[in-house]
C-alpha cells in the first residue's frame, strides 16, 4: 500500500515527450508534461533535476521511484530504465516497473469501461499486442500486425483502442464498437494508477528492472 513518506519519482522514457513526475502523499507536485519547455527534452536525469529544483526538493527525499519499462523505443526505454536502476541502486531504495500495455490500458479502461486493445510498433511489420481487462494485463503477444490483432480482438464486438496503430484498428472493423482512446503512448501519471502495487512489485539491488523486448518472457508463451 501507499505511505505517505517522502517522495516518489515516476519516469516515462519509452517515446517523446519523456516524462517525469514528483509524488508527494499521492498527489502528483510536479508533472513535466504540463511545462512546453520541457515536452522534447529527450534526458530523463535533466528532467528529474528540472522537478527537483521546480518543486524545492533534494534527491535525497526521493524514496522510491516507478518507470514504464516497455516495450517501446528501444534507445528511449533503455535509457530510462537505466537511469532508473542506477539511481536507486545510488540512493539504496527500490524501483518498481510498469509495462506501456498496463500504463495505457488502465486508463483507457477507466474511461470507457470496456476491454482495451493495445498495440507498439515494432520493425518488419511486427507489433506489440496487448489485452488488458478487468484492471489487468491478460495476454501479450509479438508478431505480425494482422495476425496479433486478429488474435487478441477474436470476437469481441466492443473494445477500445491505444497506442500505434488505433486508426488502422478502427478502420479494419466498421461493424464493432471501437473507441479510440487518442493515447499513442504511456503517460507518466497513470503510472500513479499502479501505486498500490508498488510493493509487489518492487525491486532492490542485486533485483532491478529490465526493459521488455520481444525476447522478454510475457512474449515467449505466446507469440505469433
Amino acid at each position: 500500500m501507499d505511505t505517505p513518506q517522502g517522495l516518489l519519482l515516476g519516469i516515462e522514457s519509452t517515446a517523446l515527450p519523456y516524462g517525469v513526475i514528483l509524488v508527494e502523499a499521492g498527489e502528483i507536485i510536479f508533472n513535466s508534461l504540463d511545462h512546453e519547455e520541457l515536452r522534447q527534452l529527450k534526458d530523463a536525469p535533466a528532467l528529474v533535476e528540472v522537478a527537483l529544483r521546480e518543486t524545492g526538493r533534494k534527491a535525497t527525499e526521493i524514496t522510491r521511484i516507478m518507470v514504464n519499462q516497455g516495450p517501446g523505443g528501444t534507445s528511449s526505454v533503455r535509457s530510462g530504465i537505466s537511469f532508473a536502476n542506477s539511481l536507486a541502486y545510488s540512493r539504496k531504495i527500490p524501483v518498481a516497473g510498469v509495462n506501456a500495455f498496463e500504463l495505457m490500458g488502465a486508463a483507457a479502461e477507466a474511461r470507457f469501461q470496456c476491454p482495451v486493445l493495445i498495440t507498439i510498433k515494432s520493425i518488419r511489420g511486427n507489433a506489440y499486442g496487448g489485452w488488458y481487462v478487468n484492471g489487468q494485463l491478460e495476454h501479450s503477444i509479438y508478431g505480425q500486425f494482422n495476425e496479433v490483432v486478429g488474435t487478441l480482438v477474436d470476437t469481441t464486438t466492443e473494445f477500445a483502442v491505444a497506442g500505434a496503430h488505433r486508426e488502422q484498428i478502427v478502420e479494419k472493423y466498421p461493424q464493432r464498437t471501437v473507441h479510440d482512446s487518442g493515447q499513442k503512448f504511456g503517460l507518466a501519471p497513470d503510472l500513479l494508477l499502479f501505486l498500490d502495487q508498488f510493493d509487489d512489485r518492487q525491486k532492490v539491488f542485486p533485483q532491478y528492472v529490465l526493459p521488455l523486448t520481444e525476447q522478454s518472457e510475457l512474449f515467449k508463451k505466446v507469440s505469433i
